[in-house]
């Protein structure tokens, strides 16, 4: 495919990279996603393309600062960079759960995904699911959903059962080796066991509702941390700028892409979802409550970017990318429920989630309506979502609106594990520059069907 003719991009533009579930390690992940960018960039520009190395200074509000590494993609002329970012968040769920842990919150979802059978069968049905627990004209398959629960129960009592198994076996076929053949398979056994922990544990430690658990902390912790990157981007003057009405003023990104793999695709989209609520209570600098401008006084104001000039903070964070995506599947069985009784409780955990996410709390027959208090800034933003059939965490996205889903239809020799497939595919990454980073007009959803690939 060749790309469309396009301009250097006229705003200074960030792209914030959230790695997903494994043993990840800093600087990776920028990696991965600067590497095909830039190739796909010299498509267009070949020996035109500059890279540079820089640090950003970082602080808390308690403080403390550090150093950020990001990418500077420039031409030779040096106008208008595309800066890559990292979000590094493993070092926070590395080694924190055990087998037991995680067959603990297993149980937890598998009962709880048990006790909202008949809400979980009407969602899905409601908004068209497209996963095997659905046939393709949208009945429920009753049975493939409680196998799969069923198979979830004993994921972790198997497991262990069959290295126990396995250390028995190979020492009575081989006796005269005996400490020696056990301390191998234990060798095994651990480096197994701690792999399997680190990948389903991210999940589990980050999907942990239960404000009284340890692990909930962690989870606070790593969105804490992402929204802060977020914010670190969107950052516009203080109270010590003063502006007069009408006035304008440059902000150091003038558009800001947000792009999630895996499990970083849920804590991308809960990050955006955390600011929406912060920009509703005034709490960032400069953003009214509707996401407009404003200066120190409140009044209206616009930014300027490169030969734009933006009045909402959504003209400035305004791209959303996954790939790899398990948010139907989180939202499936993993999104905190509360019993029909308790629809006052049900109505605030669905205003509590006011970026895109569609209505999944069943309130037509509830007595009184919560009237939600967060103003939905970020909805009609451009978000793409590219999935594919090899790969069994992504899929298309029903539970959430304003989406346009791209099936990537990886073709693979020998094995079908495609869930790392996304970062070296430059078709993606076209439609990435082409239609996220590139465009002159601030990015909007577009109501299209999208033929897959």
């Amino acid at each position: 495919m060749v790309m469309n003719d396009f301009k250097w991009p006229d705003r200074n533009t960030a792209v914030l990279v959230f790695h997903g579930v494994g043993s990840q390690y800093p600087l990776a992940t920028i990696d991965q996603f600067a590497r095909t960018l830039v190739d796909v960039l010299g498509e267009k520009y070949p020996g035109e393309i500059k890279l540079q190395h820089c640090i950003a200074r970082k602080s808390d509000k308690k403080g403390n600062a550090w150093n950020d590494n990001f990418i500077r993609i420039t031409k030779q002329d040096g106008r208008s960079p595309i800066d890559i970012y990292e979000y590094y968040w493993a070092n926070l769920t590395e080694n924190v759960m055990n087998l037991n842990d995680l067959q603990k919150w297993v149980w937890q979802v598998v009962s709880g995904a048990e006790r909202f059978y008949d809400r979980t069968r009407e969602i899905g049905e409601l908004y068209g699911d497209k996963s095997k627990f659905f046939t393709k004209d949208g009945r429920f398959r009753k049975g493939v959903y409680r196998s799969f629960l069923l198979g979830a129960v004993g994921v972790v009592p198997v497991y262990s059962a069959f290295w126990i198994w396995l250390s028995s076996f190979i020492s009575r076929i081989i006796p005269f080796a005996g400490g020696l053949v056990q301390w191998i398979v234990d060798l095994v056994n651990k480096n197994a066991s701690d792999s399997l922990t680190n990948v389903i544990g991210d999940l589990a430690v980050y999907n942990s509702i239960d404000p009284k658990s340890s692990f909930f902390k962690i989870r606070s912790k790593i969105l804490s941390g992402a929204v802060d990157a977020v914010k670190y981007l969107i950052d516009l003057p203080g109270d010590e700028i003063t502006l007069d009405q009408g006035d304008i003023w440059s902000p150091n990104y003038g558009r800001v892409i947000i792009a999630g793999h895996s499990l970083g695709s849920q804590i991308a989209f809960d990050a955006v979802n955390r600011l929406t609520q912060l920009i509703s209570l005034r709490e960032i600098d400069g953003v009214g409550a509707e996401g407009d401008y404003t200066d120190h006084r409140g009044i209206s104001c616009q930014v300027k970017s490169g030969e734009s000039n933006l009045s909402n903070i959504h003209d400035q964070l305004c791209g959303l990318v996954t790939f790899g995506s398990p948010l139907d599947k989180i939202a499936f069985f993993l999104r905190e429920q509360a019993p029909d009784e308790q629809y006052l409780r049900g109505q605030m955990l669905e205003n509590n989630h006011s970026f895109k996410q569609k209505k999944w709390f069943n309130g037509s027959e509830v007595k009184y309506v919560l009237a939600p208090p967060f103003n939905r800034v970020f909805d009609d933003i451009k978000w793409y979502n590219f999935y594919d059939t090899g790969d069994p965490i992504s899929g298309y996205l029903d539970y959430y609106k304003n989406v346009v889903n791209k099936e990537c239809s990886y073709k693979k020799k020998g094995h079908s594990f495609t869930h790392s497939d996304y970062w070296a595919d430059r078709e993606m990454f076209r439609q990435i520059v082409d239609d996220f980073i590139v465009p002159k007009e601030p990015l909007r959803h577009e109501k299209i069907t999208v033929p897959s690939r």
